[in-house]
């Protein structure tokens, strides 16, 4: 099974910041550089260029539920170790208080926008 993003997840990248806000549990999610990098190459269903740092990142996103799948597990690569790589990792995150959802702005980008509301 291939890892994607979960049904639960909306995301959106904003002036180079990656923000996952998990719809279900109400909580968001900033990425750093590396993990938007990894988040948009989960997004577009490409293959991952697979290593003990994207792991670790794969296993977290799957542990708070934002990816579905499973992620094969890799050995440690010896090599991958002399370097010294920007992790991909969650920086901050936040329980978002209040939630409501709104079409203001995304008109048609989800069936619950297409509703008319009645009064």
């Amino acid at each position: 099974m291939q890892l994607r993003l979960a049904d639960n997840v909306a995301w959106r990248e904003i002036d180079g910041e990656t923000f996952v806000i998990d719809l279900k549990r109400k909580r968001m999610y900033g990425l750093n550089d590396a993990g938007g990098q990894v988040w948009r190459t989960l997004e577009r269903g490409a293959d991952l260029p697979w290593g003990h740092a994207v792991q670790g990142f794969v296993d977290e996103m799957l542990e708070l539920g934002l990816l579905c799948g499973e992620a094969s597990r890799v050995e440690a690569d010896p090599a991958a170790s002399e370097t010294t790589p920007v992790l991909p990792r969650v920086v901050w995150r936040e329980e978002l208080r209040s939630f409501a959802f709104s079409c203001g702005r995304i008109s048609g980008e989800t069936p619950a926008c297409e509703q008319v509301p009645t009064t």
